[in-house]
């Protein structure tokens, strides 16, 4: 969905990336809460809101220019379909399992 800008590669192969790339989805789509930034648990919030900083500044951080801003992101993100099916819902969670996770 991002051509040329190295997202998918990133993704895959930088740990660093994914988890820059979570915190920055939580500054920016949850609501603040004691567990916003705590990676060893869930949260959820909405995708859907005005600006996302923090997603653009991680994104540029590793992909440089050739990288979608998080506003982008999350459009692309939110207009897959499954099946022909595309629940724009402006949902988000980043849901936590297996060894290490706490709930709370």
């Amino acid at each position: 969905r991002f051509p040329g800008s190295g997202l998918g590669e990133a993704f895959d192969e930088s740990k660093a990336f994914r988890d820059a790339l979570r915190r920055a989805a939580r500054l920016d789509c949850c609501d603040p809460s004691p567990v916003q930034f705590d990676l060893t648990c869930s949260a959820q919030g909405s995708w859907m809101r005005s600006a996302s900083p923090a997603t653009t500044d991680a994104l540029r951080e590793t992909l440089g220019v050739a990288a979608p801003s998080g506003e982008e992101f999350y459009a692309k993100l939110g207009g897959l379909s499954l099946e022909g099916v595309s629940p724009r819902t402006g949902h988000f969670i980043d849901i936590v399992g297996g060894p290490g996770a706490r709930r709370r």
